[in-house]
């Protein structure tokens, strides 16, 4: 063989062993974790109940993935807490300890305990920051839950944060995708004047944000809040019906939420509430209708988390393209998912 030839084919050899040894090296795209409802209940965590046991497992699962596995953050989508019990805090805070910083939670319904009649507040609406930004609330909260709050809105993050600040939603980047944090429901006002559970001008912040932050660019948009589009959010019985009682946000607020994310290209919305989301947790929503059989061409693609106190959660990956979602059960894969990351 001529010596230029195995010259040229020792050559494309090295460089296929080299293009082979690059591919394997190159690190993965964006990947990430999603969860929620660790729920940490004062009853359940001396001693260590089933639940709290679930809860743990989970944080100690995402830390080792997080801090040795290269994924990117934990986004948790409300309820860290049962009552808001300073002890339940702590035992949270026990549970993403060493990680902390990657962790971007929320709030849920099971984080606010408004204040009985003839209890005092010594921090309160005023000493929170809120009466400034919320001039028209008319209820008050314990300090237990104003502590709970605290936690979520005063972390010191490793990716850095838009925010309403002293309110507590916020938004971030990871790589082209732009992530928003609306706690407990994509709203301005509560559902009806009887409920505690306010959240705090988050339709507001959401529209200001995507304004500021996204504009007309086509930028991926993920949002995260903790009341989803499963029969338990919607207050729906076996039968259909809305229970005004049982209804956590209503049709009209969710028509509102439509009209104003409908513009941008929001690529999922992850939500919490529902614990295991039986018998599904993939809910596609068209403003109107929810569920696969019943959208229309143009849906905005919704998943529950489902509650780390019963084993849940979601691992993410992102390439150029698309965004492949993977819901487990402790080590079980549950289901996956691929979405595009473009419409």
């Amino acid at each position: 063989m001529n010596l230029n030839w195995s010259l040229l084919i020792l050559i494309a050899l090295c460089l296929n062993v080299w293009a082979c040894d690059q591919a394997e090296s190159e690190p993965p795209g964006l990947r990430f974790l999603v969860t929620a409802d660790p729920q940490y209940r004062i009853d359940e965590i001396d001693p260590d109940k089933g639940s709290a046991i679930n809860a743990d497992y989970i944080a100690a699962k995402i830390k080792d993935m997080i801090l040795n596995d290269g994924y990117k953050g934990l986004i948790l989508a409300g309820d860290l807490t049962h009552f808001a019990k300073p002890e339940e805090l702590f035992r949270y805070q026990q549970s993403i300890e060493g990680f902390e910083a990657y962790v971007f939670d929320g709030i849920g319904n099971h984080d606010y305990e408004f204040v009985k009649e003839g209890d005092s507040v010594e921090i309160g609406i005023e000493g929170f920051g809120l009466a400034d930004v919320l001039p028209d609330l008319t209820r008050d909260w314990n300090d237990d839950t104003y502590r709970v709050w605290e936690t979520v809105r005063s972390r010191e993050r490793i990716t850095p944060i838009n925010t309403s600040y002293p309110n507590l939603h916020y938004s971030w980047d990871w790589e082209d995708i732009h992530f928003v944090q609306l706690n407990l429901f994509p709203g301005d006002e509560p559902v009806n004047e009887s409920t505690v559970h306010n959240p705090l001008k988050a339709l507001s912040f959401l529209q200001a944000d995507l304004q500021q932050h996204v504009g007309n660019s086509g930028r991926p948009v993920i949002l995260v809040q903790h009341y989803g589009f499963d029969d338990f959010s919607l207050g729906v019985d076996s039968e259909g019906n809305i229970n005004p009682k049982g209804q956590w946000w209503s049709p009209e607020q969710r028509s509102t939420f439509w009209e104003a994310i409908e513009p941008y290209n929001i690529v999922v919305i992850f939500s919490g509430h529902a614990h295991s989301c039986r018998p599904v947790c993939y809910l596609p929503w068209d403003g109107e209708n929810i569920g696969e059989e019943e959208v229309g061409e143009e849906f905005i693609p919704s998943f529950i988390a489902g509650a780390s106190r019963e084993g849940y959660y979601i691992e993410c990956e992102v390439n150029e393209t698309e965004l492949t979602v993977k819901r487990f059960k402790r080590e079980e894969l549950l289901m996956e998912k691929t979405l595009p990351l473009y419409r």
